[in-house]
């Protein structure tokens, strides 16, 4: 039973010390204006709750936006101009306003930044060659105002600590519960 308990306890401080993964996942969720989304978005952390995006899959509009553009500090690039990818998470996970961009497989592109507390989306069409909303040369609100959910996802190793440990408990559970074996009484002959 004992080399059972160290095992266990052994088993549970290997998992707690693991190097944490690389990248971290999150569920998005869009909606407002009569438009929905939904996806994932990854990225390695960059210290102070901050993460660089470097993968997506987001469906929007009936386009799946895949391709995560590099980090643009141009605004007279085109044809999308400027973007960050940093997601931030004091205060709640919000885009800032240089935002993101991806594009789908053709190279239409979904931009999502933070302005003034907000958050705004936009969509460029690379065979018009014009944005959704204004053309976006207005300023930083020149896009829908949507409602966005972002949530971490766990990560695998933090499920395999809490399996390990809720599987432990329950076997001391078990142990703990387990009838005694009653010893039977010797009858004696009269």
């Amino acid at each position: 039973m004992n080399k059972l308990k160290l095992f266990g306890l052994a088993l549970a401080a290997a998992l707690a010390i693991a190097p944490a993964a690389k990248a971290d996942a999150f569920y998005i969720h869009l909606w407002g204006g009569g438009y929905h989304g939904s996806g994932w978005i990854e990225g390695a952390s960059q210290g102070n709750g901050t993460y660089l995006i470097d993968g997506a899959g987001i469906w929007m509009n009936g386009l799946d936006f895949i391709n995560v553009l590099t980090p643009s500090n141009d605004p007279n690039a085109q044809p999308y101009g400027e973007y960050d990818n940093l997601l931030t998470f004091p205060g709640g996970p919000r885009w800032d306003s240089m935002g993101i961009a991806i594009t789908d497989r053709l190279g239409d592109a979904l931009e999502i930044w933070t302005f003034g507390g907000n958050t705004y989306w936009n969509e460029y069409f690379i065979g018009t060659n014009s944005w959704l909303y204004n053309n976006n040369v207005g300023g930083p609100t020149d896009g829908l105002e949507i409602s966005e959910a972002i949530c971490p996802t766990p990560e695998p190793s933090s499920l395999l600590l809490l399996g390990t440990g809720l599987f432990l408990l329950s076997g001391l559970a078990f142990l703990r519960a387990k009838p005694q074996m009653i010893k039977p009484a010797v009858i004696q002959a009269c």
